[in-house]
């Protein structure tokens, strides 16, 4: 799920089932580094479109209710920015999670973030921008449209 999106039992979930993270108030603090930078989704309202493979969402995390709730919470989201599944059987590259921020008025400004254990990369130059553009445009042509993912998101929270 992406980080902007997760519930904070879903992200104390995350963070305490990752055994690269330090443990104790540590995964704490993480967890709420990540919580803390969904406030601007609140506060500022960016566009935000989001891609989420199937797979992700039956994934069951140790606490079968956690994700029920994230689930939920992602359904809600869905009303206020662009939340679309990518169906199981989807071939998307499999580079992980991906954040690209562009600028509204400055197309030519923007960067890409993959993270990583070590703290992830910014890639900034404008054909990164553009060949990630590009990928993300792909998988969202093949994702199901916002309608239909947030139906399939709410049955799968019903199971």
């Amino acid at each position: 799920m992406p980080d902007l999106l997760q519930t904070p039992q879903y992200a104390r979930a995350t963070v305490t089932s990752d055994p690269s993270l330090p443990t104790g108030s540590a995964q704490d603090l993480l967890a709420e580094l990540n919580l803390s930078r969904q406030q601007i989704l609140e506060e500022q309202r960016p566009r935000v479109t989001a891609l989420i493979g199937e797979t992700a969402m039956r994934e069951a995390t140790n606490d079968p209710d956690v994700m029920r709730g994230q689930l939920r919470a992602l359904a809600v989201a869905s009303e206020r920015i662009v939340v679309q599944v990518l169906p199981s059987g989807c071939r998307a590259p499999s580079s992980g999670p991906v954040t690209i921020l562009r600028f509204a008025g400055i197309p030519n400004l923007g960067a890409v973030y993959l993270p990583g254990l070590s703290g992830g990369t910014c890639l900034a130059g404008q054909q990164d921008v553009a060949s990630y553009t590009r990928a993300f445009e792909h998988l969202r042509a093949s994702a199901l449209t916002p309608a239909t993912s947030a139906r399939l998101i709410r049955d799968i929270a019903e199971g």
